[in-house]
């Protein structure tokens, strides 16, 4: 996966560099606003949106499964890097704060 933020996307290449495909993030303002980080867990892709200070979650397809922001702010202060452990807690290193947020994104309900 890259996140190409100039055109608003994350392409998918696969491990002998074919490209397989790309989805849009309509939200990303390209390189000089955007630095976005990525992260992979439980098959979906993270990504964290400075710009909307926010992280975003994508399910295998592309789709937008979730945004991620506090709820007690308007949202994280320069959302830059992005991880996911093994418990499903999502990380954001706040720029803006010198911090890290940890969160947790809540589950879909079940249809």
């Amino acid at each position: 996966y890259v996140a190409d933020s100039d055109n608003e996307r994350i392409q998918k290449f696969d491990p002998n560099g074919k490209f397989l495909g790309a989805f849009r993030v309509s939200t990303w303002r390209g390189k000089n606003v955007e630095t976005p980080y990525l992260a992979f867990r439980g098959g979906f892709l993270y990504a964290s949106n400075a710009s909307e200070k926010a992280v975003l979650k994508y399910d295998a397809t592309g789709h937008l499964a979730a945004i991620c922001r506090k709820k007690d702010k308007d949202g994280f202060a320069g959302a830059a890097g992005v991880a996911v452990d093994a418990q499903d807690r999502v990380y954001v290193v706040e720029k803006g704060l010198v911090k890290i947020a940890r969160f947790t994104v809540p589950m879909a309900p079940s249809k």
